[in-house]
């Protein structure tokens, strides 16, 4: 393959990352539907379905199994919140999170085996005064996700420049006498690259 097929062959990866790009994706889009949602009302709470569910667990005292509810809510809330009428795609809220939004903390204790333990049920529920900041929140993440994957896409760019660059002068410098270890060199340079920007997050 010649200098100008490679050069043509770039052009178009070129264009179709950058079509790629301001086109987005089906998550990015959402996302952009959802912060306009929370640029609207004039500072005011943003009106939005309600999410709540419950959580239950099972623990040797009453913190245990309060902690093993909240978690058990926490992960049901992550569920509604990626099904939601306005996906939530990115953010999850954290344990303090959940904390937070338990509005009916009930215990009581039974006897399971023969043993006494503690059950926790708890409610959770997501204020409307809170939708705002989720929704901006949730934005931002899936827009670092994008920057990071365009990073990379432009560093793998960069990548095969440089190694088609330097190939190209070293098969010069040395007249064609080793066209086929270049090859090879620059095959597993590219390999290592590319394997590289795969293992990153």
């Amino acid at each position: 393959m010649r200098p100008i097929h490679y050069v043509s062959l770039l052009a178009f990866i070129v264009i179709a990352v950058g079509c790629a790009a301001k086109a987005g994706t089906p998550a990015e889009a959402k996302s952009f539907k959802n912060l306009r949602i929370a640029q609207q009302g004039n500072g005011g709470p943003v009106r939005m379905s309600p999410i709540s569910v419950k959580g239950e667990g099972y623990g040797a005292s009453k913190e245990d199994a309060r902690d093993v509810a909240l978690e058990d809510a926490r992960k049901k809330l992550i569920v509604q919140l990626r099904q939601h009428d306005s996906p939530v795609e990115k953010w999850e809220p954290s344990f303090v999170d959940v904390e937070k939004y338990n509005t009916e903390p009930k215990t009581t204790e039974e006897t399971v085996g023969g043993s006494h333990v503690w059950k926790a049920e708890v409610t959770v529920s997501i204020p409307e005064r809170d939708w705002k900041e989720i929704l901006k929140a949730d934005h931002q993440l899936v827009m670092k996700d994008r920057h990071w994957l365009l990073a990379k896409i432009v560093a793998g760019l960069f990548a095969v420049l440089g190694t088609i660059a330097v190939y190209f002068r070293l098969d010069e410098w040395t007249k064609g006498y080793y066209t086929t270890w270049l090859r090879m060199a620059a095959g597993m340079v590219l390999s290592a690259v590319a394997g590289g920007l795969l293992l990153l997050p």
